[in-house]
This record gives C-alpha cells, sequence and structure tokens, in this order.
C-alpha cells in the first residue's frame, strides 16, 4: 500500500491501541449481554411489569392525574388506585371523560396519563409527540342491546354492521353516546361499514356516559351499543336483552398511555411510568382479572398486558391476548440480547477507514418478517455495511453516518437502536439520504423518510414512540463544501430549515490537518466540469486523509446536535403512502420455534445459548 506524500489509507493509530480498542469492544458487548439476561430473568423471577415497581421515600403525598371514562365508572380504577396510593404514597385524582376527551386533557398537560379504548386516536396521539409508553390493559367487547320484542329482528346476528343495516332499514329507536369517546368512535365506525349515514327522528344522540345511555335507552326501549362489562353490571336495573354478539371487531381493548414530559413539561411522568409498571404487573393484572367476579359471578374485564402474557400465568393464552391487537407503538420487551452477530471491522479495500478509532457502529433492532416480531438480537452495522448500501466510501457517507450516530445516541440512550421506531430527513445529498435511510429503517414509502433541500448538510431523526426530534449537523471547520443557498457564509445557522435560530456552535479545536480551502477549491472546480484527470485524484485523496482524521477523534469534536422541541412530522407529499405493516405485530411473543409452548419455556431452553447458536458452535 502506498505510503508516500500521505498516502498511507490506515490510520495512524499504534496496533496495540488497536487492539486494545477491539478487546474493549467485546468485553462491553459480553457485558451488555450479561445485563440483559440477568434483567430477563429478573423479569421472570419478580413478576414486575414494563417498569420497576419500588416505593417512593418522599413524606408528602404527590398525585398522579388520570383520564378515563368506564373503568372509572365502573370502580376498577378505585381497586386499582388503592393498593398504588399506600405503595408510593400518593393520591390517584381521576378525571371520568371519554376517549376522545381523554386525550384532549393528555395534550393540554391537564393530566399525567389516560386509559383509553380508541385504537387509531391513541396511534394519532403518540405520532403526533403528546403521549409515551402506550401499553395495552386488558379487554372487553361490544354487545348490542335492546328490547325483548326486537323490532329490528337483529337476535342472533353476529355480525354488526348487518345489525345496523336492520335497525336503520326499520328506523327502530337507536341511541348513541354522541360524545367521540371509544365506544362512539367504534359505533360510527359500523356505520360506516354498513355504508349507512344515521339521522331522523329514529337516532338519538344523548351525550353521555355509558351507564346513563343504557338507561335511557332501558326507558325507550331502543338499541344501544354497549361494553359488556357496564351491561354486567346494570342487567338487574334495565329492561333490555343481549340481543347482537361475538363480532371479532368488537373486541375493546383498553391502553394505558402517559403524557410526554417532552411536550408538556409539568406532568408527573415518574409516577404515569410507576402507574403503567403497576397495572401491567401480575399483580395489577391479577386485580383486574378478579375485578367484579365475587358481584357479578363472571369476570368485567381480561387482562391483555404483553409482560403479562410472557411471564406470567394468568390463565390467558396468547390468542386470547393478542387477538385483534396493533402492538406498533407499544415498548419493546426487555429480552433483547446485544452483540451477538460478529462486527465486520476488518479494512478492505472498498472502505479501508472501518477500523479507525472513532469509526462509528450501530446496534440496530428489527422485525423478523413482513408482520413479524421484534428479533430477539440485534444486528451490528459498520461503515462496510453502509459503503455497500450506498456503493462508496465519499466524504460526504462518513459524514452523515457520524451525524446519525449522534442523533441516535441522544435518541436511544441505551445503545439499541429501534429501526422500528425512527423517521429521518436529510437535503438533497444522495449520500445524506441513502444513510438516513438505511440507519433509521425510514421510507417515503411508509411516510417516514422525507427530502427537504433546506436541511443542506444536517439531519433530522426523531424517534416516534416519544415525539422527540434531533437535528445534527457538522462543526465549523469540517464543512468542506462551497457556499451556496443551503450552507451560508458565515454559516450563523445550522441550515435553512425553518427551525428556531440556532448559533452554529463552536469551531473544532484542532487545526485541519488537510487544507479544506483546497477540498472547497477542487470542489468548485469539479461542479463547473474544470477538474484536471491529476486533481480529481488529489480530491479523492483529499476527502480520504479528511474523513481518516475525522475517525481519529471524537465524534464530539467534529459534530454537533441540538434538540427540536416544537418538531411536527409532516407526512411526505407523495402518493401511496400505506402504513408500515412489519411493526402491527412486532411485541407478539417470539417463540424459538412452532413446537414452544411459550417465550418463558423459549427464554428457559434456548436463550443462554443465544450467542453459541449465532456463531455455529454447537
Amino acid at each position: 500500500m502506498p505510503t508516500e506524500a500521505g498516502f498511507n489509507i490506515k490510520n495512524d493509530i499504534p496496533e496495540k491501541e488497536r487492539c486494545a480498542r477491539k478487546k474493549g469492544d467485546i468485553v462491553r458487548r459480553i457485558i451488555a449481554s450479561i445485563i440483559v439476561v440477568v434483567i430477563v430473568w429478573g423479569a421472570i423471577g419478580v413478576g414486575v411489569g414494563l417498569y420497576p415497581i419500588v416505593p417512593e421515600e418522599e413524606s408528602t403525598p404527590k398525585t398522579l392525574k388520570l383520564a378515563t371514562g368506564s373503568p372509572y365508572e365502573l370502580g376498577l380504577i378505585d381497586a386499582l388506585s388503592k393498593p398504588f396510593e399506600e405503595r408510593y404514597n400518593c393520591n390517584v385524582e381521576v378525571t371520568k371523560a371519554g376517549s376522545g376527551k381523554s386525550l384532549d386533557l393528555g395534550k393540554e398537560g391537564k393530566v399525567d396519563l389516560v386509559m383509553v379504548h380508541a385504537p387509531q386516536a391513541e396511534r394519532d396521539f403518540v405520532m403526533d409527540g403528546y403521549g409515551i409508553d402506550r401499553c395495552a390493559v386488558m379487554y372487553n367487547d361490544f354487545v348490542i342491546v335492546g328490547p325483548d320484542n326486537d323490532p329490528a329482528d337483529i337476535r342472533g346476528i353476529e355480525n354488526a354492521a348487518e345489525a345496523y343495516e336492520k335497525i336503520a332499514e326499520t328506523e327502530s329507536p337507536f341511541f348513541s353516546r354522541g360524545d367521540n369517546s371509544g365506544t362512539h368512535k367504534k359505533e360510527r365506525s359500523i356505520w360506516n361499514e354498513a355504508d349507512i349515514t344515521p339521522g331522523g327522528d329514529w337516532y338519538r344522540e344523548t351525550g353521555k356516559f355509558m351507564g346513563a345511555t343504557l338507561k335511557i335507552a332501558s326507558e325507550e326501549q331502543g338499541y344501544f351499543m354497549t361494553d359488556r362489562s357496564t351491561y354486567i353490571t346494570m342487567k338487574e336495573d334495565i329492561d333490555l336483552e343481549i340481543l347482537s354478539e361475538g363480532d371479532p371487531d368488537l373486541v375493546n381493548h383498553y391502553s394505558v398511555i402517559a403524557v410526554n414530559p417532552k411536550r408538556n413539561p409539568n406532568v408527573n411522568y415518574d409516577l404515569a411510568k410507576a402507574f403503567i409498571g403497576y397495572i401491567t404487573s401480575p399483580e395489577g393484572q391479577e386485580i383486574i382479572r378478579d375485578f367484579g367476579k365475587d358481584e357479578f359471578g363472571e369476570e368485567l374485564y381480561y387482562p391483555d398486558a404483553v409482560v403479562t402474557a410472557k411471564f406470567a400465568d394468568l390463565e390467558a393464552s396468547d390468542d386470547e391476548v393478542f387477538k385483534g391487537r396493533d402492538t406498533s407503538y407499544e415498548p419493546r420487551p426487555p429480552y433483547i440480547v446485544t452483540g451477538v452477530g460478529p462486527v465486520d471491522d476488518e479494512p478492505c479495500w472498498y472502505c479501508p477507514e472501518v477500523d479507525a478509532l472513532y469509526a462509528p457502529t450501530f446496534e440496530v433492532l428489527d422485525t423478523d418478517a413482513a408482520k413479524g416480531r421484534y428479533y430477539m438480537m440485534t444486528k451490528t452495522i459498520t461503515l462496510k455495511d453502509i459503503v455497500k448500501f450506498h456503493g462508496h466510501d465519499c466524504e460526504g457517507l462518513f459524514h452523515a453516518t457520524c451525524m446519525c450516530k449522534l442523533a441516535m445516541d441522544e435518541l436511544f440512550p441505551d445503545g439499541i437502536y429501534d429501526r422500528t421506531d425512527m423517521r429521518g430527513m436529510a437535503g438533497k445529498s444522495p449520500c445524506f439520504c441513502d444513510v438516513v435511510m438505511y440507519l433509521t429503517g425510514g421510507r417515503i414509502r411508509h411516510g417516514t423518510f422525507d427530502m427537504d433541500p433546506r436541511l443542506g448538510h444536517s439531519i433530522i431523526i426523531q424517534r416516534i414512540s416519544t415525539g422527540e426530534a434531533v437535528m445534527a449537523s457538522w462543526r465549523p471547520g469540517v464543512n468542506c463544501v462551497p457556499i451556496n443557498d443551503v450552507n451560508p457564509s458565515p454559516y450563523e445557522v445550522w441550515s435553512a430549515y425553518p427551525q428556531p435560530t440556532t448559533p452554529v456552535g463552536k469551531h473544532i479545536a484542532r487545526e485541519p490537518e488537510v487544507s479544506t480551502d483546497r477540498l472547497i477549491e477542487l470542489k468548485t472546480k469539479l461542479e463547473r466540469y474544470e477538474i484536471s484527470p491529476e486533481e480529481l485524484t488529489e480530491l479523492r485523496w483529499l476527502q480520504i486523509q479528511h474523513v481518516e482524521e475525522i475517525l481519529s477523534h471524537p465524534l464530539e469534536e467534529s459534530y454537533q446536535i441540538k434538540h427540536l422541541p416544537d418538531f411536527r412530522w409532516e407526512s411526505p407529499g407523495y402518493d401511496s403512502i400505506i402504513r408500515r405493516n412489519d411493526i402491527m405485530f412486532k411485541n407478539y411473543p417470539q417463540m424459538y420455534s412452532p413446537s414452544a409452548a411459550t417465550e418463558e419455556e423459549w427464554l428457559q431452553q434456548e436463550a443462554p445459548d443465544l450467542h453459541k447458536v449465532s456463531a455455529g458452535v454447537e
């Protein structure tokens, strides 16, 4: 390999230091894997939910503000709150509101937590950055009740849309809550499925809660879609029967969502997180399972938490727990194992920079199929993988990769970059676009990647589940791009992207070994088609030296990040944007083989040997 005139492509890092770095990486990966295994077995052994249950030490009680509807009206929230309040020395303050109103209260920061049953509105709440840590908690189902004489003749009809059609055809009295609650949203979806716009004297909106509307329907001898739990508690006091039930679309899933403290700093996120942990733990799920049994002789709600299904025996099969459920925005499971695959950082002809001292690597997490679950293990991406994807090891590719590293470290402090939970933006540079798409998993087709020329040579990455967004760019002294509209002199702002003006930041402390002026001069000639073959060779070599110099220093010295607290993701303006389907079931229990009975069985039998399996060791 040539070494004259600075033509040593390898970094001038002593071999001893290289070996130490690689050994350090291996040790860190082994420790990370051990920690994960400890977490898994700890979760199984102590039976906690997604969050640790640790009593508060403060003597002054704190208040958790929760908004929900029927679960409070029927008394379930009181049953859950009492032991939680004792354990955490706090008060639970409940606002009775339907799902629509509850989510509005969350957006306004007037509550810390919502328990709702409106899946699409919940997804929008999370996607828009208002909520985080959305978890399934429980489910029941909706039923259509009516008078014994059944004027619409819907008795025994399972399909809800068909029952609605007969009610509309006969103009039999039908009562609606009309309050944008989860029940009202579900009712409207059924009318839409039946292609009917209800109206007239027979269709009556009460604007009241479930129990009150059920009483009115009974008094007026009309039809109403209620949740089964409310009907069970009131059936002795009303004159209505269940006439239509069993439609799979009427399974009614409840989720709990913490209000995002990044959007509303005044909320009590720590207490909200603890409450989520408690009600999704085996103890909380058992309270839900047993609630109402003694008084009414049957369950009012069925436990539905992911962790419960994996680590506790609550007499619920996987089919029962996950039927009809979309886990897209639930937190990832605790059993992910890192550092299993070998790290390909051996220098080669197409990427000699891959083993530089500060060359970034990425532990990424994906799903295992087009409609798949989370992989049990992460994959490691190095500069070589990015070069293979892009085609060559250009300067811009490495700049964008280093920016992504800093941004993703900020968004995922545990070092596992979840590619089901990111979306990104880049300027018009194909290098930057390729890197952001590859590392985040963003796709134009899914509306999770966009190109905005105003970004110039900055990038934006957003973590979908939290709404947190970070912009990354280079520091003065690293920029080797000719002045243009998106790289204005004297670089007083990061880019032309319409975010609050931010000073470009501190200039790099070191004196560059490569003349950035010469690089800009050669690039200007290149853009004008005035560059000679010799100058083209010089440009290529200076770019390699420039990258090697950057990767021999901590990345924070050459790049910088800033948070974008008011960032709003706008779906790219392209036709045929579709929902990303490979994340819909990502939290379903992962089984080692079709014959594995449970996730726990898989973990007991196979988890200790994951590294050997990956390495092909028998």
